[in-house]
C-alpha cells in the first residue's frame, strides 16, 4: 500500500473526531484479530490468502495512526524549504 497523499491524511485527521469513523477503526481492528485468529488454524494456500489479507488491514490501520505524525513531517519539510 502507498503512503497517503497530504489530501488522504487531511482527510483522516478530519474523520478522527467523527463517531462513525471510530466505529469503523473498531471495525477493521476487530476484522484485524479475527483474522489472526482464523489463521492460527488455516493450512496451505488458505494461510498465505489470510496473512496477505490481514496484512493489508494492518497497513491501513498504520497509516490511519500515523496520519498526524505526517502531518508534522509534512509542515516540517515545508518550514525547512523556506
Amino acid at each position: 500500500m502507498i503512503k497517503p497523499n497530504n489530501e488522504v491524511i487531511k482527510s483522516i485527521i478530519n474523520l478522527e473526531s467523527n463517531p462513525f469513523w471510530k466505529e469503523i477503526v473498531k471495525w477493521l481492528n476487530a476484522s484485524l484479530i479475527d483474522g489472526s485468529i482464523k489463521n492460527n488454524k488455516s493450512i496451505g494456500e488458505e494461510t498465505i490468502k489470510r496473512q496477505g489479507r490481514n496484512l493489508e488491514l494492518e497497513d491501513i490501520l498504520e497509516h490511519i495512526s500515523k496520519a498526524r505524525i505526517y502531518q508534522e513531517n509534512t509542515q516540517q519539510s515545508r518550514n525547512m524549504e523556506e
